[in-house]
């Protein structure tokens, strides 16, 4: 009897021995949340989707190797929507009932312009990679990382104008694609230069992927613009700066919005690219990499590519994915002060953490990411110009701080 009771005691200790440290890996992973993604990884803007997906996915994997945000680890889980709006539905609809504490908007301007009301319905808040202005303007609950571009072409404008000598009105042209994206801030930028001494004469549509743009930038010749607003995609900018020095187009430049002259457009060669300006609102050359950000992060980047067999890398996009995931992890941190790791859903997210982000500053971006008013839904109103010059990116202005489009021509 007495050796029935050591060996029954014995087989519960050794139960307990070996159990004990996977119950205690049980309760630290139930300390863990969802961010999902919705991602366009195929269709015409995968390339840029893809740099971004793959820096959050090391970003969050660095910040949980480091202890995840005071102790709550971020799990992140996406699908691809392949650049369609029915799919973009019904991803979210799928990750809903998983009750994910926020959303990554990796998709077109019009995917997220119809997940606006679900997210606002559903009290999940998000970042947004596509900042078409109807996202943003009511105020939902969906944040842009940099101004709309509405308000980029407004900013730009006024820099161009503050360098103008003529007397005369600017004239500007406009091409695009004809969506949300490519139409975004146009009827108000009409209003607003035409009150401040520009107009667009003209505005042209191209796909996503033109062959060619000649017939549009001819087009543009005959109405004589000083600039081309170009709310298009890194394809048709590159068909686009070819075809301007074959024609040898007195045009003066193609302001794209959101890609500054990287290699992006550098590899099409510099002869080719001279004189091309973006818009750069997330990355500096001169940021500051000491905070939470791994001393082998450019090791890091060129690893993504391999991982994806070999996907092109390009920095400004992948530092934005990580700017993403160190804004979720900020939000997080400040609602957990406040309603601890039980409480931490959308609601708290929304409230207690994106609500409340101030002079927060990444390791990959100059200026400070911040509201400026609990109806802004900007986490970074600033933007600078580049230009390619001889082969390089070249700052050409300040950081300027973009003012709202719509509240400029609507006064809302």
């Amino acid at each position: 009897m007495k050796k029935t009771k050591k060996m029954v005691i014995g087989i519960v200790a050794a139960f307990l021995i070996i159990t004990f440290p996977l119950l205690s890996v049980g309760s630290a992973k139930e300390k863990e949340v969802l961010i999902a993604g919705i991602a366009s990884m195929t269709g015409p803007v995968a390339e840029h989707i893809v740099c971004g997906i793959m820096a959050m996915e090391d970003a969050f994997a660095y910040i949980n190797k480091n202890g995840g945000v005071d102790g709550v680890k971020i799990k992140f889980q996406y699908h691809d929507n392949r650049f369609k709006v029915p799919d973009s539905v019904s991803i979210y609809k799928k990750f809903v009932p998983k009750k994910p504490i926020a959303f990554a908007l990796w998709a077109p301007s019009k995917a997220h312009e119809a997940l606006k009301g679900f997210m606002k319905k559903d009290k999940i808040p998000g970042i947004s990679m596509a900042m078409s202005d109807p996202q943003f303007y009511p105020p939902g609950w969906i944040f842009a990382d940099s101004c709309g571009y509405g308000d980029q072409c407004l900013a730009f404008f006024d820099w161009f104008r503050s360098q103008w000598k003529e007397k005369r009105k600017i004239r500007i042209g406009w091409l695009c694609w004809n969506s949300p994206y490519g139409l975004s801030g146009y009827e108000e930028m009409k209003k607003y230069v035409a009150a401040r001494g520009g107009e667009i004469v003209a505005i042209e549509y191209t796909t996503y992927a033109p062959t060619t743009v000649m017939a549009q930038l001819l087009r543009f010749k005959e109405k004589k613009v000083d600039y081309i607003w170009s709310q298009t995609y890194l394809t048709t900018t590159e068909v686009a700066l070819k075809e301007m020095k074959q024609a040898k187009l007195d045009i003066k430049l193609v302001a794209h919005i959101n890609h500054s002259p990287d290699t992006q457009i550098l590899t099409s060669g510099a002869e080719v690219a001279e004189g091309y300006i973006g818009c750069q609102p997330w990355y500096s050359e001169d940021y500051d990499p000491k905070e939470s950000l791994p001393q082998d992060f450019l090791k890091l980047m060129k690893e993504a590519g391999t991982r994806r067999g070999g996907a092109k890398v390009h920095h400004i996009v992948y530092s934005r994915g990580w700017a993403h995931a160190m804004l979720y992890r900020e939000a997080i941190r400040l609602a957990l002060k406040e309603v601890g790791y039980k409480g931490l859903n959308g609601e708290a997210m929304m409230k207690y953490g994106f609500l409340r982000i101030k002079n927060y500053k990444t390791p990959l971006t100059k200026m400070p990411f911040g509201l400026s008013s609990e109806d802004d839904r900007k986490l970074n109103p600033y933007v600078r110009f580049h230009q390619a010059k001889g082969g390089k990116s070249i700052p050409i202005s300040g950081w300027v701080k973009a003012p709202w489009l719509k509240k400029e021509v609507e006064g809302k």
